[in-house]
């Protein structure tokens, strides 16, 4: 499926939610607020979606002296294949992983502390390079924008069953019956736009971009034995499909979004194109 169509499809959904709820409300006025809403939310999408997601997670700019090496693969994959440099940005976080996220240039590629810590020099640059990859193919745009109104529906509910468990754990029971509720819906714009066969694809552009499929695969097997202990704590199950792998832990919200292949399946393929 192409990158339009995946689009259209992605926006086709809250389009006709806000005509149906603004119908429902206000009949054709409130139909048509409804799509000037709409009209609204997609350009404040457009223009801040990629800070929305960095705010979330706190993330900082990387310290271009003390991550000199990543500063360098970066401006060498730009100027491989010709086009802008990205942001890069740290998450202060225990568990291991990267993302790219953004809907205009510049977009951003963003690690966190644990990545950095557990993964050495080479197996950083593979893992950058396949991020990179999402920029240079142009698909960054189509997953942000579904992490972004999947964020919208789900993380208000998150947030609230987080004070409800940090209360007692009777409240937090009682507040996870709408998080169950909603999140169904707000999985269903993720797995709209990502399929399982993306990933493998980016991995094996990454692994080509970066000529290191090899330090790809170890990564990711340190990424997926790190995140079964230390799973991330904070964010929002919605923007779980940016990253390399799903960083939450094996809850039934989180396997709502599970989009990931098996990490035995990506080694499996990337194993092939190692000489």
């Amino acid at each position: 499926m192409s990158k339009i169509i995946r689009l259209l499809l992605i926006l086709s959904l809250p389009f006709v939610l806000f005509c149906i709820v603004g119908s429902l409300l206000g009949g054709v006025a409130g139909a048509l607020f409804g799509l000037i809403f709409f009209g609204m939310f997609s350009i404040v999408s457009y223009f801040y979606s990629g800070d929305i997601i960095l705010r979330m997670y706190g993330a900082k700019l990387l310290s271009r002296d003390k991550y000199s090496n990543i500063y360098k693969t970066v401006k060498e994959l730009s100027e491989t294949v010709k086009c802008s440099d990205p942001n890069l940005y740290l998450v202060e976080a225990d568990t291991p992983s990267a993302f790219v996220c953004g809907m205009r240039k510049p977009f951003s590629i963003v690690v966190t502390t644990g990545f950095v810590q557990v993964c050495d020099e080479r197996e950083v640059e593979a893992v950058v390079a396949r991020e990179f990859a999402q920029i240079s193919g142009g698909y960054v745009f189509v997953s942000t924008l579904s992490a972004v109104l999947s964020l919208v529906i789900l993380y208000p509910f998150e947030l609230l069953l987080r004070y409800g468990e940090a209360q007692n754990a009777s409240f937090g029971a009682v507040l996870r019956v709408p998080v169950m509720l909603i999140a169904p819906l707000s999985a269903l714009f993720v797995r709209m736009s990502n399929r399982s066969s993306f990933f493998m694809e980016l991995d094996s552009d990454g692994a080509k971009l970066s000529k290191k499929p090899a330090c790809l695969v170890s990564a990711l097997k340190k990424i997926s034995r790190e995140v079964k202990h230390r799973p991330l704590k904070f964010g929002s199950h919605a923007t779980s499909a940016l990253f390399i792998s799903n960083p939450f832990n094996g809850s039934l919200v989180s396997r709502l979004f599970l989009v990931h292949p098996s990490i035995s399946e990506r080694i499996a393929r990337l194993e092939k194109l190692v000489v």
